[in-house]
């Protein structure tokens, strides 16, 4: 098969994509179309570094809510794992495990940010690089 399939799957859209990379094949599938913390929807087609972004700004908005940043990621992770059986939602937090582990992340989002998600993720059991 090649080229992107995109399937309506009635709560939400299966998109899935073949790349050839001259020495093999990369296939990427999404399933579903958005994850929710805390009422605010992040789009899981979106890149990692969006929704690391977003992750990050949650953690914030709860410090300021008067929460340590433990208690902070205690409450996002709990949030993330309510979430953890929905098709493709564990393989779009491995790849931000992933996105994290990498050192540009820290320029993009943040040395401190990439902690506080790195202790999230450590948190609902995503395993890191």
């Amino acid at each position: 098969m090649s080229g992107d399939r995109n399937i309506n799957t009635g709560g939400g859209t299966y998109n899935e994509r073949n790349i050839n990379m001259g020495g093999g094949t990369y296939n990427e599938a999404v399933y579903g179309n958005s994850i929710n913390i805390q009422g605010n929807f992040i789009n899981i087609n979106q890149a990692i570094s969006q929704t690391a972004v977003q992750i990050r700004d949650k953690l914030v908005n709860f410090e300021k809510q008067g929460y340590t940043p433990e208690e902070a990621q205690i409450k996002v992770a709990d949030e993330l794992k309510s979430q953890l059986d929905r098709p493709g939602f564990k393989q779009h937090l491995n790849q931000l495990g992933r996105y994290v582990s990498n050192e540009a992340a820290n320029g993009v989002i943040g040395e401190i940010a990439v902690i506080g998600i790195k202790a999230v993720l450590g948190l609902i059991g995503i395993p890191l690089p």
